[in-house]
């Protein structure tokens, strides 16, 4: 008879069994408590199971509020300031005051509806004789986080540049940096900032209008906004303006956010699952091995449900 080709396989199981008050036994229930602990135990102790703070990317919606202060220094040690606010030009003397001409424009690139370049543009009259050598530019400006987290707010930027020689103009470049002392809570909007510093409530007295007295109550705040760049760039000369361009670019930056509780049990089950998949094979294989080498006394039981289909009675199709 010609040998027949193999139709199917199946393998044999073969089950260890232990009375319930046996080493065999205490070891099983060590076997599987310690499964579903160890992983949690070495998460645990390497940190960051419960992850109490995340970061996302997100491009802030920015507008420039169109409210600045200007305040420049004079070669003869003489000052002169303005804003938009009527509250502090009333607390700076008439011959100190020069009201200029501000312009702004926004540029959308990717035209996703939110501006990716802002320019402001403050072009500052001056008298016969007048020569600025160092000029501070306060600008105020509209921020909003609508992704993760809900933000309003009212941001500061200061733009310095100062010269050993008098200028006719300044040019400044840089990004708009949003940052926050704390975590923000998705669940909450964030609005308590959604006010300006520059109020008439903070303007008192003379002192008040300082550059340093404005900052200083802008340095309070746990959110704040910066203007970050390479540098300005001065050009010398003299005559009847100076003109400040102050070109702020938006980019997306990592906001540091809050997790929900649903966020943070998907974060530690990942950790979980990844650190009882690697003890996992070889926590089986010590099992295996001292069961199948009877390391630990059990009765041993061979399933045998493998049908000779030779010996069994034919079916007629």
């Amino acid at each position: 008879m010609s040998e027949r080709p193999e139709v199917h396989s199946q393998s044999q199981l073969k089950r260890y069994h232990a009375d319930h008050v046996s080493l065999a036994y205490f070891f099983h229930v060590v076997w599987c408590v310690g499964m579903l602990v160890a992983p949690f135990f070495i998460a645990y102790s390497t940190g960051d199971l419960w992850t109490k703070s995340e970061f996302y990317y997100e491009q802030p919606t920015v507008q420039f509020a169109h409210r600045a202060v200007v305040v420049g220094y004079l070669s003869d040690s003489d000052y002169i300031a303005w804003s938009t606010l009527p509250e502090y030009n009333a607390l700076v003397d008439n011959s100190h005051l020069r009201v200029p001409i501000v312009k702004s424009s926004a540029t959308d690139f990717d035209l996703d509806g939110k501006a990716d370049e802002i320019t402001v543009s403050v072009k500052l009259p001056l008298k016969t004789g007048e020569e600025i050598q160092h000029l501070e530019v306060l600008l105020f400006w509209n921020v909003q986080l609508l992704e993760k987290v809900t933000l309003i707010m009212e941001g500061l930027t200061r733009v310095t540049a100062t010269s050993s020689l008098a200028g006719s103009s300044m040019s400044a470049v840089g990004n708009l940096i949003f940052s926050s002392e704390t975590a923000l809570d998705m669940r909450d909007i964030h609005d308590e900032y959604a006010t300006s510093v520059l109020v008439s409530e903070n303007l008192k007295s003379v002192s008040d209008t300082s550059i340093q007295s404005i900052l200083t109550n802008e340095l309070y705040r746990n959110q704040s906004l910066s203007f970050d760049g390479p540098g300005v760039v001065w050009t010398p000369g003299a005559g009847n303006s100076f003109t400040a361009t102050i070109t702020a670019r938006v980019p997306s930056q990592a906001i540091r956010y809050l997790p929900n509780a649903l966020e943070t049990l998907k974060w530690a089950w990942i950790q979980y699952l990844a650190i009882a998949v690697f003890i996992g094979y070889p926590a089986w294989k010590l099992r295996c091995f001292i069961f199948e080498n009877q390391l630990v006394q059990t009765l041993e039981q061979l399933d045998c449900d493998v049908r000779q289909s030779i010996a069994s009675k034919p079916h007629q199709f």
